[in-house]
């Protein structure tokens, strides 16, 4: 056995499973629920698909503590394409990590920003990305996105990504994953 100590922390994201639920913005992106095995074991991971050939993601509005660290991840699993991003819109003004889901590897790092990718296994990956909040941030939001290439934020029509678990804790790095259903959850 091991003792596991983390902080106490609390996860923001309101649906951390649940991408369908009206919390979570959806541009030129369909949510397809319980898709795949996710990495709990369960039928509840979703397919994320673009719809267009722009910007594609899904977005959840925010609230932060201007000057303090946060930390946004998900599991992803390579879909029909192999880049993902993650974005912190109230970071920095190249708020964007992209994430190889084919081999695991980390791609562009907007300015600002620090990057993980932890193997979690069947092909799941935890993609985090932290930053500090800015005092005037352009927006005050968290994207999910699914990408054609590393530094691009357009997709091919079509282009999939399998999501699960994503959460939002104020602190420069991720903490065990912590379930939502509607609200916050420390």
């Amino acid at each position: 056995g091991a003792l596991l100590l983390e902080p106490t922390r609390s996860n923001l994201i309101t649906y951390s499973e649940d991408f369908s639920q009206s919390s979570w913005t959806k541009e030129n992106t369909t949510v397809s629920s319980n898709s795949i095995i996710s990495p709990d074991g369960n039928l509840n991971g979703s397919l994320i698909t673009s719809t267009s050939a722009s910007f594609s993601d899904i977005l959840q509005s925010t609230s932060e503590v201007a000057s303090s660290n946060y930390v946004l991840s998900s599991y992803a699993k390579k879909g029909s394409s192999k880049w993902f991003f993650l974005r912190l819109t109230f970071a920095t003004s190249a708020p964007y990590v992209w994430f190889n889901l084919d081999d695991g590897t980390i791609g562009t790092i907007g300015s600002g920003l620090t990057a993980k990718i932890e193997n979690t296994g069947n092909g799941w990956y935890r993609c985090s990305i932290s930053g500090v909040a800015s005092a005037s941030p352009p927006a005050s939001r968290v994207d999910i996105g699914i990408s054609n290439s590393d530094g691009s934020q357009v997709p091919i029509i079509g282009n999939s990504v399998y999501i699960y678990g994503a959460q939002l804790e104020q602190g420069s790095y991720a903490t065990s994953y912590i379930p939502t259903q509607g609200s916050a959850v420390t």
